[in-house]
């Protein structure tokens, strides 16, 4: 067991917090180091702790009270995880058939019961808990404040730190030791990747988080961390983040031209698709200027090449993709949650939980998008939708915090709601 420079930092703010007697500092820093996803405190073996999860599991064994009232999570993003769950046995029930999987290593062998199935399904409990612990406080204004605060603090963490990256790489200055201590982190030549394990889960970070400080209608100076953000994301090299850009484009026209939202930004259709044209031609313009115009073309061609299978990257997620796709079409019920990893989320979830848990999942993301749509809250599901697009596409990690902050954004009720749930509580909450 290593503990990192981190860990010790992390230690101090620990029992800085404990004598403060203020178990919130404990959710607020899960918030804010949720896009540390490469960082860690302590390395037991191969097996990374990040802080994130850290300061969350701290934070639940202090405010931990068992109770049955509503928090608003929805019915069939429970059922998925039950579901899940289940599938734990199937690789004990098909591991005598010698399916060949990819393995949570990148390597390919047969199907059979390993602690990744164990590891895996208890990121999603993780997960699952911290999702309810945000929801927990949706009734309470300050607290739900200082969460989006706090992950606006971490934004700006993140962009630091890869500022500081790309000086690190010119001038030979000590970076991995300082913010990624991962032991599967690895470094991909000039390419930046943050305090992220690597470029395109740096980049499926960003999107999300530039389209949620966007919709939050930023100041001034929030409005040069999102050029930062989208910068950087060009200058990763990274056809994640291309993809990411281009859904967010589609979700402002779109937005645009639905009536329902709240915010005031997206009122105007004009206006709106203005800004956005505007908008994207001036990074284009700024990163034609600063990455010079062959990065571009270079950039682009790279990301045919990779959807055409025709480069190293691009052959070998088609090779995984048909492979994972044609066992999950095999084995409708899935092989088992946690039993293999492909390139990206599809067709990992296809193989480990198959037709049936797949179209769970995706069942949720529907119904969160029409309750979005229903409360005028449109605009604050996208988020979370970028990321799904993105985790389907090419990112198959959907365990790490901000992609289920992105959940609990689109899900925080309004006036109305609350009102209602505070009614509710009254008569059903049991202590």
């Amino acid at each position: 067991m290593t503990i990192t420079l981190l860990g010790y930092v992390s230690i101090l703010l620990t029992v800085f917090f404990l004598l403060k007697r203020k178990p919130e500092y404990f959710l607020y820093s899960s918030i804010f180091f949720c896009g540390w996803t490469g960082a860690s405190i302590v390395n037991v073996g191969d097996f990374p702790i990040q802080p994130s999860f850290y300061f969350f599991i701290i934070y639940f064994l202090l405010s931990f009270r068992f109770t049955v009232k509503k928090v608003g999570i929805p019915i069939l993003l429970s059922i998925f995880v039950i579901y899940c769950g289940i599938t734990l046995i199937f690789p004990l029930l098909l591991q005598n058939k010698n399916i060949e999987i990819m393995m949570q290593n990148g390597e390919y062998g047969y199907l059979k019961f390993s602690i990744s199935n164990i590891s895996q399904y208890a990121y999603l409990i993780l997960d699952f808990l911290f999702l309810r612990a945000l929801l927990k406080n949706k009734n309470n204004e300050t607290i739900n404040n200082n969460i989006i605060k706090w992950y606006k603090f971490g934004f700006y963490s993140v962009i630091a730190i890869c500022i500081y990256q790309i000086l690190a790489f010119e001038l030979d200055l000590p970076f991995d030791v300082l913010f990624r201590q991962s032991p599967h982190g690895n470094v991909q030549g000039s390419r930046i990747y943050g305090p992220t394990i690597e470029a395109s889960m740096l980049c499926y970070y960003l999107v999300p988080s530039i389209f949620f400080m966007i919709i939050l209608k930023p100041t001034k100076y929030e409005w040069i961390a999102v050029a930062l953000g989208m910068l950087l994301g060009l200058y990763s090299f990274s056809s994640t983040f291309l993809m990411g850009i281009i859904f967010m484009l589609i979700a402002c026209i779109v937005l645009a031209f639905v009536n329902n939202t709240k915010f005031t930004f997206l009122s105007k259709k004009r206006r709106t698709v203005s800004l956005v044209a505007i908008g994207a031609g001036a990074i284009a313009a700024v990163a034609v200027v600063f990455l010079g115009f062959g990065y571009m073309l270079d950039f682009a061609e790279n990301l045919l090449d990779k959807l055409n299978g025709k480069n190293t990257s691009g052959s070998e997620r088609i090779e995984a993709f048909e492979t994972m796709s044609n066992i999950g079409l095999h084995y409708p019920t899935g092989v088992g949650f946690g039993s293999s990893r492909s390139k990206d989320l599809f067709s990992t979830w296809l193989c480990n939980i198959g037709i049936l848990g797949l179209a769970l999942f995706i069942a949720f993301v529907i119904s969160y998008i029409v309750r979005g749509y229903k409360y005028k809250r449109l605009a604050m599901t996208i988020p979370f939708v970028i990321i799904v697009l993105l985790m389907l596409m090419s990112v198959p990690e959907p365990y790490n915090f901000f992609v289920w902050f992105f959940v609990y954004i689109g899900l925080v009720p309004n006036k109305k709601e609350i009102k209602e749930d505070i009614e509710e509580e009254k008569e059903m909450v049991i202590e």
